[in-house]
């Protein structure tokens, strides 16, 4: 995971998120 904030990482990790905070 680079250190950089890029848009790719956050929608990564938001959809890693999403399904956390669905469930």
């Amino acid at each position: 995971m680079s250190q950089s904030m890029s848009p790719q990482s956050s929608v990564l990790k938001w959809f890693h998120f999403k399904p956390n905070l669905a469930h």
